[in-house]
């Protein structure tokens, strides 16, 4: 009975925090729904258990056993791409092996091969219809084991890459993605200890501790996501004031939008290397302590522009103060210092801002004070 109440829990939990991202609204709205489905994968897997030891439906069970492989790391996968600002156009094309795999769990739980005493049956030693789930649930797990390789180093890499650490999300994805792993250890022992310690014909029952430990981590995984929960799904703080305001999923206001706005400018006119290599649209949303996609709608919501485009201002802005004050420094240097990586670049970017070349740029301001020391005896 205890087993029960700890398996009702845990769905419980596993569903409530489902809904709550299914029904959240706001920007990361897309991100929490792949959150969402990675629950209904948690909540899955208890249903099984509880329908097992409650000694119900043997086709449910096979089912539910199926039915949860392959598209739980796929989702949260997608929810850190989201989160990060970088969405992708199909996603859906990561859920086509879940969608492969819904018709034969039907198929096979309808077979009645699958039912719960499947692994009393193969330790008896019992015919080769017997074997067939067993083989097909295993093959699902070395599925899931490799998608585990794939999505995970994908996810570690993104989250250290792209600043995810900073705003929490990464920490939880990361934990998530080593609770799978932990998962599939245990699993993969477990499975290696049936082969290993042959009874008769067929294979060893199933360790009760493989199982145990099993639950106990996907226990932990699901605590993970109610973590989630309880924050409010926040995905990055701002501590220009030391207060640390939660953006969440909440759309994002004007005057949010302005003081990230500012915090930028502020930090762009301070920065004395501008170049790419110091400096560029994420690095920049680190330095803030922003999570990228706040500081681009930010600035692309209410100003009109991109981030890079900010940056790239503030570079012609630092060329045009080193051409007024610096006429002997050559063209190339002042490119060079401003944060341009070559003069070709920086011409395009000059002249696309102030209508000229840079040496036009020096020429007329050279023509104008010249002007204004010729006018200015006769104005004494």
């Amino acid at each position: 009975m205890s087993i029960v109440l700890l398996t009702s829990a845990g769905l419980a939990l596993s569903a409530f925090a489902s809904a709550v991202f299914l029904v959240g609204r706001g920007h990361a709205h897309g991100g929490r729904r792949y959150l969402a489905v990675v629950c209904l994968q948690a909540a899955l897997l208890f249903l099984k258990d509880i329908v097992d030891e409650t000694r119900g439906p043997g086709w449910l069970v096979t089912f539910l056993i199926f039915a949860n492989f392959l598209f739980g790391l796929p989702a949260l996968y997608l929810f850190l791409r989201v989160t990060i600002g970088q969405p992708m156009r199909r996603p859906w094309l990561h859920f086509l092996p879940a969608f492969v795999n819904l018709p034969a769990a039907i198929l096979v739980a309808r077979s009645g091969i699958g039912s719960p005493g499947v692994d009393s049956a193969v330790a008896a030693g019992a015919g080769f219809d017997t074997y067939l789930p067993i083989v097909y649930l295993n093959a699902l797990a070395a599925g899931e084991t490799l998608q585990l390789v794939f999505y995970g180093r994908a996810g570690v890499i993104r989250t250290f890459a792209r600043g995810a650490r900073r705003s929490g999300v990464g920490s939880i994805v990361v934990a998530a993605i080593g609770c799978y792993a932990v998962y599939y250890t245990v699993r993969w022992t477990g499975f290696a200890l049936r082969v290993l310690t042959v009874r008769g014909a067929g294979l060893a029952a199933l360790p009760a501790w493989v199982n145990a430990a099993s639950m106990a981590f996907l226990a932990v995984f699901v605590a993970l996501a109610g973590l989630y929960v309880v924050t409010r799904g926040e995905v990055g703080r701002s501590r220009a004031d030391g207060s640390g305001p939660r953006y969440s999923g909440r759309p994002l206001g004007r005057e949010e939008a302005e003081r990230i706005a500012e915090r930028a400018a502020r930090h762009l006119a301070r920065c004395e290397d501008l170049s790419a290599p110091n400096i560029d649209p994420r690095r920049l949303a680190e330095c803030l302590g922003v999570p990228y996609y706040l500081l681009s709608r930010a600035i692309n919501e209410y100003q009109g522009r991109t981030v890079a485009d900010l940056i790239r201002e503030f570079r012609v802005a630092r060329a045009k103060t080193l051409l007024d004050t610096c006429p002997e420094t050559s063209i190339l240097r002042i490119a060079l210092e401003s944060g341009f990586p070559a003069k070709s670049s920086f011409n395009e970017a000059f002249r696309r801002t102030e209508g000229m070349s840079p040496g036009q740029y020096r020429r007329r301001g050279a023509a104008l004070s010249r002007t204004a020391a010729g006018a200015a005896p006769g104005r004494k």
